[in-house]
């Protein structure tokens, strides 16, 4: 069983070294551009031309007519659906990202994700941030208590704790199972109980299922193949019956409301902003990964991510086998998160680079 790319060959000579320098100073700038943004809330229009730019370099390193076509084929999508800038920045860093070995992108994030996380934790002691503490009855007569860090929501705090117990994972998992699962089961429990984060606890216990899966060969059943291949239409197809045709009230309650805000979005939309995207995204982000798909990009995106996705799972199993746990969890944490059509962090990046590293497709090289 293939767990981690290997790439390294790929970094030899001038060209290589230059892709590898330029890779690791996007992940760079990308994660500092999530602290600032999101967390200090500062404007950031320089790292922002500086992700594209840079992006945009590693791409044209080497010049083929694939990288070209690529290019091309996204200024067109851009043409056609005008709403689609922030999906189409996710899907170039993460094209421009395909050589870059897993384990080195992993390694590269999970470092820089530690030394933020010590920055803000410092910016909290000096009062550069605050962290917010609120508590409050739910609908369902619930009393919670949340905290978020210093990120401005508890929903940010346990997403960025996610992507370091991923990186996490593809560093340890192969030599340290032991090491990771106690790391990974302390932090969860901890993150939950400070954010009352009901996504993240159900993202990391559809997590820790795969994995344990993993461990025990479930996953070469032909059922979880077919179980994985058809999970992201499962889902889009359960967000838009849950909000749209049989609105659940207890569910948009365990939501914190997100199916009434979904039901308010759609209400307002027409057939054409199903093909083309619409300008409605541009008010503020859904926390759902699977509208986005449709209402940023439209149908036809869904239709080219599914069958990228297809691709890699139908004729690439077997190599990316031990990330499944990692991309049935991003699928699903998806379903009531903007976790990966938006380039928060690096975070958002995993399960676009890992279908770009294995499909083979005639304009993807």
């Amino acid at each position: 069983m293939r767990i981690l790319a290997s790439n390294y060959n790929y970094y030899k000579g001038i060209e290589g070294k230059l892709y590898l320098i330029g890779s690791i100073l996007l992940c760079l700038l990308i994660n500092c551009k999530f602290i600032l943004d999101v967390v200090f809330e500062l404007e950031t229009p320089l790292l922002r031309f500086g992700v594209l730019l840079l992006t945009l370099f590693i791409i044209l390193l080497r010049l083929t007519r694939y990288n070209l076509f690529f290019l091309l084929l996204l200024c067109g999508v851009l043409c056609l659906c005008p709403y689609s800038m922030s999906a189409v920045l996710i899907i170039l860093v993460s094209y421009s990202l395909r050589k870059m070995d897993l384990s080195c992108f992993a390694i590269v994030n999970l470092s820089v994700s530690l030394i933020l996380l010590l920055f803000i934790y410092v910016s909290t002691l000096d009062g550069s941030l605050y962290i917010m503490r609120e508590c409050y009855v739910t609908q369902l007569g619930e009393l919670r208590y949340r905290s978020d860090f210093g990120f401005g929501q508890s929903n940010r705090f346990s997403l960025y704790v996610y992507g370091v117990l991923m990186y996490l994972y593809i560093v340890l998992h192969r030599k340290k199972d032991f090491l990771f699962l106690l790391i990974a089961t302390y932090v969860t429990l901890t993150v939950y109980i400070y954010t009352d984060s009901k996504t993240f606890l159900a993202a990391m216990v559809c997590f820790f299922t795969f994995y344990i899966f993993l461990k025990i060969n479930l996953l070469t059943k032909p059922f979880f193949r077919f179980l994985l291949l058809v999970t992201p239409a499962l889902l889009i197809a359960l967000t838009w019956y849950l909000c749209y045709f049989e609105y659940y009230e207890i569910v948009n309650v365990f939501l914190s409301g997100r199916l009434s805000f979904f039901r308010s979005v759609l209400d307002r939309i027409s057939w054409i902003h199903y093909l083309i995207g619409t300008e409605l995204m541009s008010e503020g982000l859904l926390d759902s990964s699977y509208l986005h798909l449709v209402l940023d990009f439209g149908i036809l995106f869904v239709l080219v991510f599914y069958y990228l996705y297809y691709k890699c799972i139908k004729f690439h199993y077997d190599e990316i086998l031990g990330y499944m746990p990692i991309v049935f969890s991003v699928l699903f944490y998806g379903f009531s998160e903007s976790l990966f059509v938006h380039l928060a962090n690096a975070t958002s990046l995993m399960i676009w680079i890992i279908m770009f590293s294995y499909i083979k497709v005639k304009w993807i090289k």
